[in-house]
């Protein structure tokens, strides 16, 4: 019988140690558990800046993408969901949306107005008749904002259908809306 030299005795031995640590360490180990955590968004504010994201869930309905980073166009109708502020029910609030009426409007079909409800009331309507920034305002009554949230439809009597300067349907642009104690 053959005697193996000595270094032929452990040789075998540790590559067959060697092949099974590393077919060891390639093993994939479990997955991780991967868990969807929803962000609490926090209670409604009063006052939704459009540059500010987190206040993004507030616009319900009629908003496309924020653009500039703080402004959106509306839709001929739009809606959003406030937190009326602290002593709101017993006093009323003053309801402010910051908005500009771009010269391509006033150009394609003249002067617009806003108006706005809320629970069924509606608040008188504002005219704009020139292009440019402008605020559209009204005083709120108690009876409206006794809840944990207002929603506020509004509508423009006038827009620019789809089609006409580009495939949306285009109102005015609107970089804030809010409510605020009287």
């Amino acid at each position: 019988m053959r005697r193996l030299k000595p270094y032929r005795r452990w040789l075998l031995p540790a590559l067959i140690a060697l092949a099974l640590t590393v077919e060891a360490g390639c093993r994939r180990s479990k997955r991780p558990r991967v868990e969807t955590v929803e962000e609490d968004q926090g209670p409604l504010a009063s006052v939704v800046v459009f540059s500010d994201p987190r206040t993004s869930m507030q616009l319900v309905r009629g908003f496309y993408e924020m653009e500039g980073g703080a402004w959106r166009w509306t839709m001929g109708k739009f809606t959003v969901t406030l937190r009326p502020p602290p002593g709101s029910s017993e006093k009323g609030a003053r309801l402010e949306v910051k908005l500009a009426v771009p010269e391509a409007v006033i150009a394609k079909i003249g002067p617009v107005s806003l108006s706005a409800t809320v629970g069924g009331l509606a608040l008188e309507p504002q005219t704009f008749s020139a292009p440019g920034d402008g605020v559209y305002a009204r005083d709120v009554p108690a009876s409206a904002l006794g809840g944990e949230a207002a929603t506020f439809d509004f509508a423009l009597d006038k827009y620019l259908a789809a089609g006409v300067v580009e495939q949306r349907e285009l109102g005015i642009i609107v970089s804030s809306v809010g409510l605020t104690t009287k």
